[in-house]
């Protein structure tokens, strides 16, 4: 899902993308230490997402 939405985002489907990282982060709620670098990123990425307006 962490690249369903990178790819979604890169191709400008922004709804795609938001969908894909909410579902990524929703997984990762309680991620292993390990993962907390790719959950910190994603979730910047989810954040820059909702935060555009809608074209």
């Amino acid at each position: 899902m962490r690249e369903e939405g990178r790819l979604a985002a890169a191709t400008g489907d922004r709804e795609g993308a938001i969908r894909a990282y909410s579902h990524y982060l929703a997984l990762r709620e309680n991620a292993e230490p390990s993962l907390a670098h790719q959950v910190a990123q994603v979730r910047a990425e989810f954040q820059k997402l909702i935060g555009e307006p809608r074209r």
